[in-house]
């Protein structure tokens, strides 16, 4: 065994030292993809002003988001039923991303301090 107990060099040339297996991480697993179907964390946007364009919705799907948000309090009926369709437009420009849609209805509101 040579000095220092390095044993060698592994598949990409570094070093390898005897009993740190786990020291080194392989670059297989740093960029390795992504599994977004499995992942427990979800993220929820509220679609509103800043996401009426098609464009923006779309980077939201991009960037992982798992529910779009809607709260019906807010705005005028035709706008909200024009935010809808602008949603489904986006989901079927990304057919392979799963993303539910959450209403929230505007009813009595209780608020206390």
């Amino acid at each position: 065994m040579p000095v220092g107990g390095i044993e060698g060099e592994d598949e990409y040339g570094d070093e390898v030292i005897e009993g740190a297996e786990f020291s080194k991480i392989k670059r297989d697993k740093v960029f390795m993809q992504i599994d977004f179907s499995r992942r427990k964390t979800k993220m929820i946007a509220t679609l509103g002003p800043a996401t009426k364009e098609i464009e923006n919705i779309v980077k939201l799907l991009d960037a992982g988001m798992t529910m779009a948000r809607m709260n019906l309090s807010h705005g005028l009926i035709k706008d909200n039923l024009r935010l809808l369709t602008k949603f489904n437009q986006a989901k079927r420009l990304r057919p392979y991303i799963n993303c539910a849609l959450m209403i929230e209805l505007r009813g009595r509101e209780m608020r206390i301090s």
